[in-house]
Order: C-alpha cells, then structure tokens, then sequence
C-alpha cells in the first residue's frame, strides 16, 4: 500500500487508499451498487497514442526565432469497445485548464485519458464482474495530426 523513497538521509513514504469513491456519500449500512467504474492510469495518455492538441508555429524571417505559436485543443472522442453482451471499456478524455484571467501571462491546459468500465447490471464492489482485456479487442489508437509551419524558406 506504501512506497517508500530514500533521499539523503531522509525517508519518504507515499500512501494510497485501495478504493477511492469520488462525488459520493453513503452510510456504513447503505448497500453500495456500481454500473461503472472510472480508473486513472500513469502513462494512459502515452498508451492510447491520443492527443486533443494541436500546434503550429512561424518563425521570423532570418529564422532566428519564432514569431507565433498557436495551440489548439479539442478533447478526442471516447474509444469504446463491447467486450461482452454485458460489459464495456471505453477510454475517455478529459482535461483541466488554469482558467481566463483579466490579463493572462500563462496558461495550462492538460488531458487526462481515463478507463471506464461500464456493467449493463448494477454490482457491489465484491461481485462486480472480473475484466479481462486481450490486447486484440482493443481498437487501434486515432492519432491526431500535428501542424507545423516552419516559415518562411
């Protein structure tokens, strides 16, 4: 449940619950029943090889830097895939960006590709439905294309 990190002397321990209910609250007693369940993987994003940006950029004309850059994002449609007549996996997109500001010096804006597990029955977390994913039953990943426009010749 731990990992434990040694810097100089110091030691680090990062803990993480095993299951995380986010948006919900129920009662010790209260039966808890999913149809979903939503899960963050690292690298997920570099998995599905998808990407809801795309860039460009001019450079000057001795070519010495660069005189505009454009970015733009539109978050990639869900990949869904049956895996059985009561099953799905999907991944989906989402993003966070730093929001406007009266006079904006900077901006952030990062994609998340999250795994979504559908059950056409509602199951508690004991007697939810074991997934099993060959990598055959998933679609190949949708690359988005990246433009770039070096300038003037």
């Amino acid at each position: 449940m731990g990992t434990t990190f040694n810097t100089r002397g110091a030691s680090v321990t990062k803990y993480g619950p095993h299951t995380v209910l986010v948006g919900a609250w129920y009662e010790p007693d209260e039966e808890v029943r999913f149809d979903a369940v939503q899960i963050r993987f690292s690298d997920l994003d570099m998995w599905a090889a998808t990407s809801g940006f795309t860039q460009s950029f001019t450079v000057d004309e001795k070519r010495n830097s660069m005189d505009r850059i454009d970015v733009a994002f539109v978050p990639p449609e869900p990949v869904e895939v049956a895996l059985d007549d009561t099953t799905s996996l999907s991944i989906t997109w989402s993003f966070t960006w730093s929001g406007l500001k009266h006079v904006t010096t900077a901006v952030s804006l990062e994609q998340t590709a999250l795994f979504k597990v559908s059950f056409a029955k509602r199951s508690d977390a004991q007697r939810m439905p074991s997934v099993r994913v060959s990598p055959s039953q998933l679609p190949k990943p949708r690359r988005r294309a990246s433009n770039s426009d070096p300038g003037p010749s």
